[in-house]
């Protein structure tokens, strides 16, 4: 009580490995273009741990400012830019301005 004929065993053992063979080529396809080459990687990462521990390009910038006693704002010493010296300047928390500080 065979149902199936004899003639598409063949075709359907055939359809299975032209299947097989055409999926292996897609998985391999992606897999390599997944890999890079071995000096890219680590010409990247030397490159970037050099920036991270030698030239410190990630460290936070520092920021001090100093609260007056009424809390109405802080100063913190910014670089003018018209005279390109560090200068103390104050930042008013109410209106947002910002002037050079004197303390008088």
């Amino acid at each position: 009580m065979n149902r199936c004929p004899s003639i598409l065993k063949p075709v359907s053992t055939t359809i299975f490995f032209i299947t097989a063979f055409l999926s292996s080529l897609l998985v391999a396809g992606d897999l390599l273009g997944q890999t890079s080459p071995v000096s890219n990687w680590r010409d990247h990462a030397e490159a970037r741990l050099k920036a991270i521990y030698d030239r410190g390009e990630f460290r936070a910038k520092v920021f001090r400012p100093t609260w007056l006693s009424d809390s109405s704002g802080f100063v913190v010493e910014e670089v003018d830019s018209t005279t390109e010296k560090p200068t103390p300047w104050f930042h008013d928390l109410t209106s947002g301005g910002r002037v050079v500080w004197n303390p008088e």
